[in-house]
């Protein structure tokens, strides 16, 4: 018989921040919420040397010898600030509302609408090409 263990005392301590961290990304403006992230992700740069090693070989690997190690070390920054950003937009997202989901489809622009509607309609195979939308592949 599997018994799960009830809550315990360091379990509401590691629930309060989280709450307290959530409650804080929904009254702070996006652009603020943003730039949090943007800090986060600094501060991670700083702290994860093991990530930025690797980082660093990727680079050596993809540019050889055309950067600079301070060129290097710009893009390395800003990579771990662009993903800190993406993490918090991430936890906005967690709580979008539905209305908010259908304005931002709404400026989305297909191309092509005709042909993807034809191709359903004739029940014909498709081949869907797509704009990176977001940070996530």
């Amino acid at each position: 018989m599997n018994r799960t263990k009830s809550p315990g005392f360091s379990d509401y301590l590691a629930y309060l921040p989280l709450m307290g961290f959530n409650l804080l990304s929904r009254l702070l403006p996006l652009l603020l919420w943003c730039e949090l992230g943007r800090l986060f992700g600094g501060l991670f740069f700083l702290l994860a040397a093991p990530l930025k090693r690797i980082a660093a070989i990727n680079l050596k690997f993809a540019y050889g010898d055309e950067l600079s190690g301070s060129q290097q070390l710009t893009i390395l920054r800003r990579n771990f600030m662009h993903y800190g950003i993406g993490a918090f937009e991430w936890i906005r997202m967690l709580r979008m509302t539905e209305s908010r989901r259908q304005q931002i489809c709404q400026k989305i622009v297909i191309e092509g609408q005709e042909y993807l509607d034809a191709a359903r309609r004739d029940k014909k195979r498709i081949i869907l090409l797509s704009g990176h939308f977001g940070l996530w592949e």
